[in-house]
This record gives C-alpha cells, sequence and structure tokens, in this order.
C-alpha cells in the first residue's frame, strides 16, 4: 500500500448500517480492502497485503502477526454480516452474508491474499446514490470497534446535521445482545460517552447528543454531526511553511528585508509588512490569507 494518508473507503450506506460484530482488526481489515479498491473496478478481485506492512498498519507486532494471521481471517470469514435489501419485486428481504470470500496466506512471500464476498459487489463498486466515502487514516487511528461503527454511521448521517437513532437500533446494529445494554444508561456509559469523546478528539467529526425519553425512559438519541475544524487546521498548519517559502522564494525576499523589498507576483504586491506577518503568523496564516 501507498501512504495511508491518500487511502479513501467508499461503501454504501445499507452496508455502512448493516449489523455485524467484528472485533477491531476484523473491521480495520475489511476498511484497508475496501481503500485497495479503484475507482474504475468493474468486479472484486483479490487483494494482496504484506504481513509486515499489515502490521504496522493495525500497529501489532509483526511475529505475532505472522501466527494469528491464520486465525483473525478464519474468524472475519465466519461471521455474519446483515442487512436488509429490496429485491427486483419491491420487496424487502433480510440478507446474510459474509465479507470475505477467500483468504490465502504465504508462509514463503509473507504475504496474505483477500477478497470480498462477490455478493459485496454492489455496495462497494460503482457507487451512485446512497454511499459515504472517509479516509481511511479515520478509522485506522480508533481504539474501539463501536468508535468505528458510530463513526461510520455518523459519516453517513453528516449530511442530515441531525438524525435520530434509537436504542433499539444501537443495540441491533451494534450486536449488544447483553442484557445490561437495555437500559440506556450502560450503552451511554460503556459505549457512547467513551466512543463520542474518542471520535471528537481524533476524527473530522464533532458529535454531540440528546436524549429522546418517553415516561422517562430514554429511547433514542438526537445526534448531531458538525464537520471539525482540526482536520482542516491540521492540514493548513502542514502546509504553511511551504506556502510561506514559495511566496519568499518567487518575490525573491530572504531573511533579511529592507525598506524596499516589494515585488509582484501574479498581479499582487507583497509589501514587506505582508511577508513578515507570515513568517510571524506561520501557524495561522497560508498564501491565500496573505493575499487578502
Amino acid at each position: 500500500m501507498k501512504k495511508i494518508d491518500n487511502y479513501i473507503v467508499s461503501k454504501s450506506n445499507n452496508l455502512i448500517n448493516c449489523r455485524h460484530d467484528l472485533n477491531l482488526n476484523e473491521q480495520k481489515i475489511v476498511l484497508i480492502l475496501a481503500a485497495n479498491i479503484q475507482p474504475d473496478d468493474m468486479e472484486l478481485t483479490e487483494k494482496k497485503i504484506s504481513i509486515t506492512e499489515l502490521a504496522e498498519i493495525l500497529e501489532i507486532s509483526s511475529q505475532n502477526l505472522y501466527r494469528d494471521i491464520p486465525k483473525i481471517t478464519k474468524s472475519l470469514m465466519a461471521k455474519v454480516v446483515e442487512f436488509e435489501m429490496v429485491n427486483d419485486k419491491g420487496q424487502t428481504e433480510l440478507v446474510q452474508t459474509t465479507f470475505l470470500s477467500i483468504a490465502r496466506y504465504n508462509k514463503n512471500t509473507g504475504m496474505v491474499t483477500l477478497e470480498f464476498n462477490k455478493f459485496l459487489a454492489p455496495y462497494l463498486l460503482e457507487l451512485k446514490e446512497f454511499f459515504t466515502t472517509y479516509k481511511l487514516k479515520n478509522a485506522l487511528m480508533l481504539k474501539s470497534k463501536y468508535a468505528i461503527r458510530i463513526y461510520e454511521k455518523c459519516k453517513c448521517n453528516a449530511y442530515k446535521r441531525n438524525f435520530i437513532w434509537t436504542l433499539d437500533e444501537i443495540r441491533n446494529e451494534l450486536c449488544l445482545t447483553q442484557k445490561t445494554y437495555t437500559i440506556f444508561g450502560k450503552v451511554k456509559e460503556k459505549i457512547l460517552t467513551p466512543v463520542i469523546k474518542e471520535l471528537n478528539d481524533k476524527t473530522d467529526l464533532n458529535i454531540s447528543y440528546e436524549e429522546i425519553k418517553e415516561s422517562k425512559k430514554v429511547v433514542a438519541i438526537n445526534i448531531t454531526v458538525k464537520e471539525a475544524k482540526r482536520d482542516k487546521n491540521i492540514s493548513k498548519n502542514n502546509n504553511i511553511k511551504n506556502k510561506k517559502e514559495d511566496v519568499i522564494t518567487n518575490i525573491g525576499v530572504s531573511g533579511n528585508y529592507t525598506m524596499n523589498n516589494s515585488k509582484r507576483l501574479k498581479g499582487k504586491t507583497f509589501t514587506k509588512e505582508k511577508i513578515k506577518k507570515a513568517e510571524e503568523l506561520e501557524n495561522a496564516l497560508t498564501f491565500w490569507y496573505i493575499q487578502e
């Protein structure tokens, strides 16, 4: 794989809202596989990745992964994913399938080969409507299996700004089968509170929610999803230095300024004061702000 920052995951919203109980690393492997699908792919094909690279991405010991990869892929292939679809007759059907159709591990080369179940092609290829796209890195940095699920849920509803998620839907989609999770307080304490904090701290979303009650009992939450500014600011700050240096280079000004240093760039006049301002605010300004 190339630099992870450049990888994009695109999935049908039906697939995002499905029911499954994949653990953290199983989900990440599925997402890595999805991110390797090319925009012009017409069918799902086998994808290869080295154990060493996979271990680095998952932040686990490569020695342990060499040992455990057969167990991980076997578990992944055994887990069922469920979602509803409308058939050709307009009838709703419950679909039960698996994410992978095959997994092969070559001990000599240290390569693992994976392929999505062909049935999932309409939910991963040539997506035209009702699908969600996001940066792979936003999911890979998360440390909880519920964090990835809730991140995707919020991402696919972000365009609405607000959406209702009932307690029954939360329990069903996240496979919360334990009796303790029939009470919202436990869902809030064990899942929602830590997950939303992690998402707000690490991802490109800012998430909050209000409880919806019936007869003093919480039956749903109204989630508000906003685009977090930190990703934009981080990206901006990472490029500030290069942008400022480009301006200075093109203007022909070095670190030693004189009162007469002023040249034109694309019809804009850059004075000593504007260049100095760019240096002083290097962590807040870009080339575009300098032109204002």
